[in-house]
Parts: structure tokens; C-alpha cells; sequence
């Protein structure tokens, strides 16, 4: 579950300070009730936090969906009851958290059911990168899609790209290294991304405990 802190935050990165619209509408106290429904078949991720937001902001909520779950199209996730001016200030917000994490959620869940239907002993991992600010949501969702995250951050995993290696004289002085590198980190796995089916297999040999492959190049140059 992701923090009310975190909740807030987000929330303020759209209203920090006021709802401009409601506040020049001048509306008398008076509760509605927002509903939000999918349009297609999903996986329901992140409808806890949408449903710990609006109680955060004074909302009462009368039905939900809870993550991983199927929701059906046209089947409504999530219904909250506040004031008028509440409502309008947290309803793109809890509709954004439902909205993003649920197509991840549900694209997840797809892709693992694709992979098992070839190999169930295959796993499904995740790339670190993400769209900006929205870190907690993403990992969330793919873990309620049946995933686990490839990696969380820097500071946690091993993971040497080929423009790592612009240091060394040459790829097999950069292999020379991976015994050094097992024994400054015995309890970590070393994992290094290859761009050839061959190198992969080299790598192995000399004491990679995980191969990645390469897809998306990136130029690292020293001037």
C-alpha cells in the first residue's frame, strides 16, 4: 500500500492550492457521488490508494474493486461520496491512479499469461525505468499484474551496460574483471547485458551470473 504521504504529494502536484473553477462557482455545501467505470475488461490495480485519497480529503467511499481483480467493461471500480467542491478537486486524480495503473496492471497480466502459455516456468520481470513522478503507481501495478520489478534503483543491483565498458582497453579486459567484481560482491548477482547471442554465451563462461539482452543502444563517449 502506498503511503499517505506519497497520496498527498500527488495529489498536490495538481491542486496545490485551490480548485479556481469550483471556488468561482460559490456552491452551497452539498454532497455528490462520483463513479468511475472501466470501458474495457481489466486487472484493477492501485483502487486502495484511489479509495485512501478520497477518505484523505473528507470522501466517503460506497463501493470498490479491489486490486487484482478483474473489472469488466462497463463495470464501475470505484464510488465516492463528498462535497461538491472535494469531488471535482480529487477526481482526475483518483480517475488518473485507476486509469494508468490498471492498463499496467492489465498489459502485465497479458503479457505473462502469453509467456506461460509457451513456458510456465518462465517469469516476468520489469525494467526500473518509468514515466516521471509516477514510480510507487508503476510498481505497484505490475505487481498486481503477476510481476515482479527487474530492478528498484541503482543502489540495490548489479547491472553493467555496455557503455560501462568505454573504460577498458577491450571487452576481454573487461572480462577479466567479473571475478574481481563476484568477490567485492559475494552476496550480489552480476549481471551484464550482452548485444550478441555469442557474447551471451561468453559471458556465462566467464562468470556472469545473468545475461541481458540488449535492445535499445545507449552512447556513452569520454572527450
Amino acid at each position: 500500500m502506498i503511503n499517505d504521504y506519497t497520496l498527498m504529494e500527488y495529489f498536490k502536484e495538481d491542486v496545490p492550492y485551490l480548485d479556481l473553477t469550483t471556488s468561482l462557482q460559490e456552491i452551497p455545501k452539498t454532497n455528490v457521488k462520483l463513479e468511475i467505470f472501466t470501458r474495457e475488461d481489466v486487472i484493477v490495480s492501485c483502487s486502495e490508494e484511489a479509495k485512501r485519497l478520497a477518505k484523505l480529503l473528507g470522501c466517503e467511499t460506497t463501493h470498490f474493486i479491489p486490486s487484482t481483480q478483474k473489472a469488466n467493461r462497463g463495470e464501475t471500480i470505484l464510488s465516492l461520496i463528498g462535497p461538491y467542491a472535494t469531488v471535482h478537486q480529487i477526481w482526475r486524480s483518483v480517475q488518473n491512479i485507476l486509469e494508468y495503473s490498471c492498463k499496467i496492471a492489465t498489459y502485465t497480466h497479458q503479457m505473462k499469461e502469453a509467456i506461460h502459455s509457451v513456458n510456465p516456468h518462465c517469469e516476468l520481470l520489469t525494467t526500473r525505468k518509468n514515466f516521471p513522478f509516477a514510480k510507487s503507481f508503476c510498481i505497484r501495478s505490475i505487481i498486481n499484474g503477476g510481476a515482479l520489478p527487474h530492478r528498484l534503483g541503482l543502489s540495490e543491483t548489479i547491472l553493467f551496460f555496455p557503455h560501462h565498458r568505454v573504460i577498458y582497453p577491450s571487452n576481454e579486459a573487461f572480462y577479466d574483471t567479473i571475478a574481481i567484481f563476484k568477490a567485492k560482491a559475494p552476496e550480489k548477482k552480476i549481471v551484464i547485458e550482452s548485444e550478441t547471442f555469442e557474447e551471451a554465451k561468453l559471458l556465462m563462461q566467464k562468470g556472469a551470473d545473468v545475461v541481458q539482452s540488449l535492445f535499445f543502444g545507449i552512447y556513452l563517449t569520454f572527450y
